[in-house]
This record gives C-alpha cells, structure tokens and sequence, in this order.
C-alpha cells in the first residue's frame, strides 16, 4: 500500500503516448493524494497526436479514475528530454506549484527519477515525491519510446482506445492535392477533386485529428445501418492537415431547388423523407454518443455566462429528454444533402448522434426559419445554396410536410412550441468549450435563455414528456 499523504499531487509529463505504466503509476498515486494534476507536456510537431486528441485520452482516464484528476496543458520547454539541468528542474517544480493556485503536498515521478529523489526531498523538505513503478511487459520495461517506433508490437501496452486511435493516424495515407481543383469551400474545410470517383473532404490545419476521426466512423456507422450517406473511405493527410476521401456526389438538394424553384415541393418530399428514414434508423454502435449526454457536456460550461441556477436548470431540461435509439444529424439542411444518381444522400456526419428527432428538428428549425432573419445569412445562403427566402419557405414546406400539418394556422402552432426547444439548444451550444465571443453569448442568454427558456420551462418538459410537438 502506498503512503496516504492526502491533498494534492502533482504529475508531470510527456505522455506521448500514455500507456499501461502512466495508468498503473496514476492509479497507485491516487491511493496517495486525494487529487491528481497532471501536467501533461505538448509541443506541436513532436506529439504524435493534435492536442485535442490527446486532452481526449485524458478525460477518459479521468473518468476511470473517479474524476479525481485536473489536465493542464504544459508547453515548457526548458525541461524537454533529458537536457535539462537540476536548477531547471527546481523551477519547473516550483512553476507548476504556483500554477495550481493552492497547497501541493506532493509529485509523481517516474523510476527513472529514483537517483534524484535526495536532490528533490533536499529542496523541498515539505514536498512528498511519489515514485511509481515500470512495470515489465515479458523482460521489457514499457516505454512510450518503444511504442512509438513499435504500435503494432506494442498494441498490449495500451488502452484500446489510444490503440485503435494511434493505428487510424499511423494508416493515414499522405497525399498530394497540388493540381487538384477545388470543388468548394465549407466553415472548416476545403472539397477538393482527387479524381473521377472520389473527393478529399480537407479540414483547415489544427482541426483535431479526433474530430476527423470521429466524422470517419460516424459516417462508416450510418452508412452500414442503412442510413442514405455518403460512402467515405480513408483518413488521409496533407501536409499539416487531416481529411477524408469521400465518394464523388453530384450536386446539393438545396442547389437543386435554388436552379428549380418550380419543383421544390417535390425536393421537399425527398427531404422528409430522407429525414424520416435517419429518425428511424436505430443506432446500435456505441461510437455515436447520445445527444443528451453531449448536451449535458455543453451545459456544464454555461457557468460563464449564467448563474449556477441558471445552468442547473437548463441541465435538469436537458436531463429530462426523452430516451431514444435513433440516430439524428445535427446539421440536417439541404446543403448537406446531396445526390447519388437520384438518390438523396446525407453528407457532413461530424455531427451525429442518437437521441430524441425532437433535437433534430430543433436545429433544422434554427437553419430554415430563424437562420432567413439572423445577421449570419449571407452564410447560410452560401452553405444551403439558396437564397434567404427559398430557406424560409423550405423551412415551412419541411416541417408541414414532416409534421403531417393542414393549416398555416397548425404550422404556427408548431412553431410556437418548436421555437423554445430551438432556444435551449442554442443556449446548450453556447456553453461549448468553442464558444469565445463572450458578448454574443450574454446577449443570447438574456434573448433567448432569460425571455425564452425560463418562461417556457413547463412547455419544454411537456414536449419531452409527450414525444412529439402536437
């Protein structure tokens, strides 16, 4: 048993990559202090993974460790390797000190730091310096040099999930798009023609490799779930830059309707359609994350903004959505539909999720009838390939249509109940970690949280309650 010192310990680090010897030295550590602060050191170019990544593997071990621990991003270099002197080391102790603001009663070091251990008690008489083990694996000590020049030797080392993330990364194919045309431009990425079959899907650089990933095996799940989406491939990289080659569609739904305004309510049955299709399409692979849980993810960073009051309503409302299996998009607009022959396809699965279609139609409703009047139109116009108005009246032809509804007078009846969940979950996305513009984020909590969420609390529970919106 180790000694239990209590308060807080320190753990820095490379961890590139963390494997079963951090995890062992961080669970007998945990016996030590009460909390962990891992300093987790990240230099772009050298890890093997984006930092988002590898914050992701971090959280993960939190959760398995009882979320007894706190993740700092550390990019000192003073201390990089072992070109280090001893003096910096007594900085880089005392830096990472102060950085945690309260008392530290200890640090985790490694056996290699064994020799050391006098030098540091010397220094810090009133510091506990906890040594974790390197455990064998056969007659090998286990090293994250060892896996980075050996994954597949290696692959017992390591939690599946680092695994199978590294092995994706490791098979991404380098590619060259100098010549190749570009096809179109998104809010984060480039289209760009490989050839006369495929496209490359290129995210702008410092997207997180996790992200494209994630998008990879959403659209691998839906697609062999039956869902009508795109066919997507391969991950692949271009110079600092991660994308996806994808199968080569032909024009967008709502291009289609923009060059054929005269055929719109037949775009506009294919649209529901399709809709309808995701919504009953159950989601059986555990990889696509239920939407209640990624919104309660969102809502615990509405402390910004709001009162803590504020935020454990809007996370009771959310924890009270309705239980459900299918999958949803969460960008379900016709710019992400596009064409197989004269098949309507879904594309852009960054997004998707399993839960209640209600979230789905929430976001749609935010896309085709609030996005017409927002000061982000000239955007939306360019995403959906339509002009404002074709988006307004879309949006009133879908959601008739999907909705089986008679009367202008039904649709607005709808609307009424629509736009408050279309409020809460705007107000759920501004908690995203993402979100920087802190004014746009007050005003949307007094426009839309204060005036409209708080007032329709009741409204919001009697939707989930009863399923559906009539």
């Amino acid at each position: 048993m180790s000694t239990h010192v209590g308060g807080i310990g320190i753990f820095p680090g490379s961890f590139n990559p963390p494997h079963v010897g951090h995890i062992l030295t961080i669970r007998q550590a945990l016996e030590c202090f009460d909390v962990l602060h891992m300093f987790v050191r990240y230099n772009e170019g050298m890890d093997l993974v984006d930092w988002e990544t590898k914050r992701g593997w971090f959280e993960r071990i939190n959760e398995e460790m009882g979320g007894r621990l706190v993740i700092h991003k550390m990019e000192n270099q003073a201390i990089r390797g072992k070109t280090y002197t001893i003096e910096d080391f007594f900085d880089f102790i005392r830096d990472t000190v102060r950085s945690v603001g309260e008392p530290v009663s200890g640090f985790v070091f490694g056996e290699d730091y064994r020799d050391q251990l006098p030098v540091f008690q010397k220094e810090f008489p009133q510091m506990y310096f906890f040594l974790g083990p390197r455990p064998l694996s056969g007659t090998e000590r286990t090293s994250s040099t060892a896996i980075r020049e050996d994954l597949e030797g290696h692959k017992d080392w390591l939690p599946e999930y680092i695994y199978d993330t590294l092995k994706v990364l490791n098979q991404a194919e380098e590619i060259d798009l100098a010549g190749c045309p570009v096809l179109g431009k998104g809010f984060g990425s480039t289209v760009y023609g490989l050839d006369e079959k495929t496209i490359v899907k290129l995210y702008k650089e410092g997207t997180p490799f996790e992200k494209v990933q994630k998008e990879y095996e959403f659209s691998k799940c839906a697609f062999q779930s039956g869902v009508p989406s795109v066919r997507t491939y391969r991950v692949v990289r271009a110079g600092g830059a991660f994308g996806l080659v994808l199968e080569k569609l032909r024009s967008s739904l709502g291009l289609a309707i923009h060059e054929h305004p005269e055929e719109a309510g037949s775009y506009v049955d294919q649209y529901v359609a399709l809709a309808k299709k995701l919504h009953q399409t159950k989601a059986t692979d555990s990889v696509v994350s239920p939407i209640r849980e990624r919104w309660l993810s969102y809502a615990d960073g509405l402390a910004r903004w709001c009162s803590p009051e504020e935020t454990a309503l809007v996370r009771d409302l959310v924890d009270k959505m309705p239980d459900a299996d299918n999958y949803i998009h969460g960008d379900l607009h016709p710019g992400n539909i596009m064409f197989r022959g004269e098949e309507p396809v879904l594309i852009d699965m960054a997004s998707l999720a399993r839960g209640s279609y209600l979230c789905d139609l929430a976001v749609i409703y935010r896309g085709l009838v609030m996005g017409p009047q927002s000061p982000g139109i000239a955007r939306r116009e360019e995403s959906m390939g339509m002009s404002a108005e074709q988006i307004r009246e879309v949006g009133d032809l879908f959601f008739m249509k999907y909705l089986g509804l008679e009367s202008r007078e039904a649709l607005e009846a709808a609307y009424s109940r629509l736009h408050v969940l279309y409020a809460l979950s705007v107000v759920v996305m501004s908690g995203n970690e993402h979100m920087k513009d802190e004014a746009l984020a007050r005003m949307l909590m007094d426009e839309l949280l204060r005036k409209v969420v708080v007032p329709g609390q009741d409204t919001i529970r009697e939707i989930w309650r009863s399923g559906g919106l009539l």
